[in-house]
């Protein structure tokens, strides 16, 4: 078949050419606006002067992205609350990214954090037997303060956690305690509360193996309280003490005391990570845990 052409084609792609433009422009603005609220407002002690240039960067790369990726089915012309909503979590994915650190960091917790030069006292930490994995004789403790909705601590979950299991916990070398740091919003805070709810009918690393696995992005409606009922049925728990201990939220004042500690020890977004006393930010791979842990029962 021979294609046929007509003089409106170029003028149409033009139209569409122009439109997308000015979209960028849009985009643009948004993030810039929203850039220069943040940085009309900074934090005590946080200093935006030397960051600004490539925060604004990544809300432009990242607010781009993000049209890109979700531009199929999305029905044009595209509200100005989809442009903002793809400005604010490009922006979001870019600075998360830039810190090379795989580390999810809340609004409140804009710097990335860094490793505290003081060790931290291990005594502080309360050790929940429900929520540790190995023996309880091993000679290193691993902590993860974690949130249920971070990709990155998914990352850490699915890719580095199962070869630490093989090599260090099922050898009985190192147990895990893993804490509430909930700060994603509210389906973070519920998901915990839903997890310690299974950790009193030691049940756990079954829900949390169960939540990691279902993670699909921040507060989607995935961890709303009725789904998280429904996960607690596919374990077979106890409904009635669950559905009493979540309806109830008999255990947020537990993650609440978690994520208080982790703020104490200087832990300022998922994952981090102590070590004997050591803090270790970020979904870093395999090596960078393996040579921690070696150095950690040299010291035994």
């Amino acid at each position: 078949m021979t294609e046929q052409f007509n003089d409106n084609m170029p003028a149409r792609r033009d139209r569409s050419s122009l439109g997308w433009f000015g979209l960028g422009i849009l985009v643009g603005a948004v993030a810039a606006i929203g850039l220069m609220s943040l940085s009309n407002s900074p934090r005590a002690g946080a200093s935006t002067s030397g960051d600004l240039g490539a925060i604004r960067e990544a809300a432009r790369l990242g607010a781009k992205d993000a049209l890109l990726e979700n531009n199929t089915g999305v029905t044009m012309p595209l509200s100005l609350d989809d442009i903002r909503s793809a400005a604010r979590l490009g922006a979001q994915d870019a600075l998360q990214n830039r810190t090379g650190q795989g580390l999810a960091i809340g609004p409140a917790n804009a710097q990335a954090a860094s490793p505290t030069a003081a060790p931290v006292d291990m005594s502080s930490i309360p050790i929940r037997t429900n929520n540790v994995e190995g023996s309880a004789n091993a000679p290193v403790t691993l902590i993860e303060f974690s949130d249920f909705q971070c990709p990155f601590c998914k990352r850490f979950h699915d890719q580095v956690m199962p070869r630490i299991a093989t090599d260090y916990v099922k050898t009985g070398k190192v147990k895990v305690l893993y804490l509430n740091y909930a700060f994603l919003g509210q389906e973070s805070q519920w998901a915990a509360q839903a997890a310690e709810c299974a950790a009193d009918q030691n049940r756990f690393w079954d829900f949390h193996e169960l939540l990691f696995s279902s993670q699909v992005g921040e507060n989607a409606g995935t961890f709303t309280k009725p789904n998280l009922l429904n996960y607690a049925k596919s374990l077979k728990l106890d409904m009635q003490t669950f559905t009493t201990c979540l309806n109830d939220d008999k255990t947020l004042e537990r993650v609440r005391s978690d994520t208080a500690l982790g703020d104490k020890l200087g832990v300022r977004g998922t994952p981090t990570f102590v070590i004997n006393g050591k803090l270790m930010v970020g979904a870093q791979p395999y090596e960078a845990f393996k040579a921690a842990l070696d150095a950690a029962l040299m010291k035994q």
